[in-house]
């Protein structure tokens, strides 16, 4: 069993900085599951398969934290991971 941490900032003219942690633990290195979490914005859930040493897809569930989840239910989304160089 493998654990990744990784984080991402994301920052554009006109709109708050987005920082985002995500945890995934890999289980018999086909299969990652795991959360994220998007600082006073929202939290995720994700798992991700793998299909070939260079693909994979996957499945995330994302639910507002902030006060747009007084009118959202979350998000679906659909995950293509494709790796460009040899590990």
């Amino acid at each position: 069993v493998d654990f990744t941490l990784s984080g991402l900032t994301k920052m554009v003219s006109g709109a708050p900085t987005s920082i985002d942690i995500t945890g995934l633990v890999a289980i018999q290195q086909k299969t990652e599951l795991g959360i994220s979490y998007r600082f006073d914005e929202s939290i995720s859930a994700i798992a991700m398969f793998k299909y070939l040493d260079w693909l994979q897809f996957g499945y995330a569930y994302e639910y507002a934290t902030s006060p747009v989840g007084d009118y959202s239910k979350g998000s679906h989304e659909l995950l293509i991971k494709i790796l460009l160089t040899k590990r």
